[in-house]
Parts: structure tokens; C-alpha cells; sequence
């Protein structure tokens, strides 16, 4: 695909996910903001939030309509978690998932691995639990 419609494309893409963003949480890619100014530190009642980060191999090589059922899969599973999940973030330049969440015992694990059971390539690679 010639660069100028791949761009195109992708800026659909991301407008799509930042449509299906789950609320008050962000799952886009490529946000204005550094993800260190935005990533909640505490709960709104003054617990330490907890966060996991998994790399999406292989995500940048995907063509469109697989990218899209990566983000479509990854949104239910976020969704599902809502009110345990602070902040989702898909990094497409990085090929990550950032995600920070309620300091529940288990809870970090239990996403990651919900998320690797449905995205194979979605690894673990980083983690502070609670």
C-alpha cells in the first residue's frame, strides 16, 4: 500500500479505537501527552495504583482488518474490566499495551492472562502488583 494511503488508513484506525475508547480511560495509540504525565499513580480514594505493560508482537506487520480485531478483542477484554481499570493504552510505535488498574490482589494477572488467552501475541513484560 503507497505511504500516503497506508498513513491514511492508519489515522482511520486510530480514530476508530479512540471512538471505542472505554470511558474516562484511554486505549488509543499515539496520544499528545507522554504516557508518564498521565498514568494514574493512586485511586480516586487514595490507593496506589498497580500496572502491567505486554508487548503486541508482530502488531506493526498485521495488515488493517487483523490490527482492527486486535484493537476490537483487546477493547471487550478492557471492557469487561472497566471499573477496575484506571487507564489502557495501545502503543502502536512501540508495539505495547500499558494498562494501570485498581490494586486488587490477582487482578493484573488475570488481565494479562484473559488478554494473552485471546491475543496470543500479547506478552507480559513488565509488572507492579499489588
Amino acid at each position: 500500500m503507497p505511504q500516503s494511503k497506508q498513513s491514511a488508513h492508519e489515522n482511520a484506525l486510530k480514530e476508530n479505537v479512540q471512538q471505542n475508547s472505554i470511558p474516562k480511560k484511554c486505549l488509543s495509540s499515539d496520544p499528545a501527552v507522554p504516557l508518564w504525565q498521565r498514568v494514574p499513580t493512586r485511586t480516586d480514594a487514595g490507593e496506589m495504583a498497580a500496572d502491567f505493560i505486554m508487548i503486541l508482537s508482530g502488531l506493526k506487520q498485521l495488515g488493517s482488518v487483523q490490527k482492527q480485531k486486535v484493537y476490537d478483542t483487546l477493547y471487550q477484554i478492557l471492557k469487561t474490566y472497566d471499573a477496575d481499570i484506571l487507564l489502557a493504552e495501545v502503543n502502536t510505535r512501540m508495539n505495547t499495551l500499558w494498562v494501570s488498574h485498581k490494586p486488587r490482589p490477582g487482578l493484573g494477572v488475570e488481565i494479562a492472562a484473559m488478554i494473552h488467552e485471546h491475543v496470543p501475541q500479547a506478552k507480559l513484560i513488565s509488572q507492579r502488583f499489588v
